[in-house]
């Protein structure tokens, strides 16, 4: 290999490279990540969402470190409501509930949600993510995150 061959091929990985961090670095805006914040009783757990825009949905994957239980099998609520945590509507704008079981992990619990909404619509409009047990819990508030 001669070496303007050699400077071409290099010159050919490094653009590669650089193309693939800028779509990296795009895609990587697009995720929206938000802390939950634990609730009364949960207070000392952890947990957070990323959003993912897909079409005209907003992919929701959660992880949480605890909940409050009392039955054997863990089940988590999921809603969207207009407003802050602390200043919310009186009723959510999205129920995310098709599915509410959640996944064991070797340090919490995962599971996913789609929002029937675009994260355009969500991000930046003042809407909140509040997890709850269900109704044989007593639909108590487990966790809840504002959505920047």
């Amino acid at each position: 290999m001669t070496l303007l061959t050699r400077m071409g091929w290099l010159a050919s990985v490094v653009a590669v490279v650089m193309v693939g961090c800028a779509d990296y670095e795009r895609r990587k805006a697009e995720f929206v990540h938000v802390d939950l914040k634990p609730v009364g009783h949960n207070a000392g757990k952890i947990g957070y969402v990323t959003l993912v825009p897909r079409d005209k949905v907003t992919d929701m994957s959660f992880y949480v470190s605890g909940v409050y239980r009392t039955s054997r099998e863990v089940r988590l609520y999921t809603y969207i409501y207009k407003g802050t945590c602390a200043n919310r509507a009186a009723q959510p704008a999205y129920s995310l509930n098709d599915i509410v079981m959640v996944n064991r992990t070797t340090t919490g619990w995962a599971f996913n949600r789609t929002a029937p909404a675009p994260l355009s619509t969500l991000s930046g409009q003042g809407y909140s993510v509040v997890l709850t047990t269900g109704p044989e819990e007593g639909n108590t508030e487990q966790f809840c995150g504002e959505i920047p």
